[in-house]
């Protein structure tokens, strides 16, 4: 019996030095596991610290945008209110001018009558005005416009 004994306390010692060695590999294996999660965990703290960081310049660049964008657009209301009423001044400006034209020529004709004058008056007829180029590339220059004469003024005409 005695015999039994040592086999059995045998195979228990052996079962016991297994266990503990696989007891070994296992908190090896739990500490290589931990230190890679740890590196990972560190990498990945590094990236949410980057990704924050790269968030609020990107708020701030998109608050500066947004505030120059409401000057530009107040600005561009500016301009165009302006251009509405110069564009209004410029068309009365031409309607005076051209009823004013309109009785000039009516007088002239009168008073070529008046004298015995029945030839026919033509006047000088001109092209459309062209724009020339800017004198600068950007802002603050000055454009010149150009036309030329169609018809010689004959017989009196202007």
């Amino acid at each position: 019996m005695a015999e039994k004994f040592g086999a059995i306390q045998g195979g228990l010692v052996d079962q016991k030095t297994e266990l503990e060695t696989e007891l070994q590999e296992l908190e090896t294996s739990c500490r290589t596991l931990q230190e890679n999660m740890e590196v990972q965990l560190g990498d990945l703290e590094q990236s949410i610290g980057q990704g924050q960081t790269n968030y609020a310049d990107g708020a701030a660049e998109k608050s500066t945008a947004e505030r120059g964008s409401k000057s530009k657009a107040e600005q561009y209301d500016g301009f165009q209110t302006e251009y509405g009423e110069r564009m209004t001044a410029c068309c009365k400006d031409q309607n005076e001018l051209k009823s004013e034209k309109c009785a000039l020529e009516k007088i002239r004709g009168e008073l070529m009558k008046l004298e015995g004058v029945e030839t026919e008056i033509l006047d000088c007829e001109v092209s459309e005005w062209e724009p020339q180029e800017c004198s600068v590339t950007c802002g603050g220059g000055t454009r010149q416009s150009q036309r030329s004469i169609l018809v010689e003024p004959a017989t009196g005409g202007w």
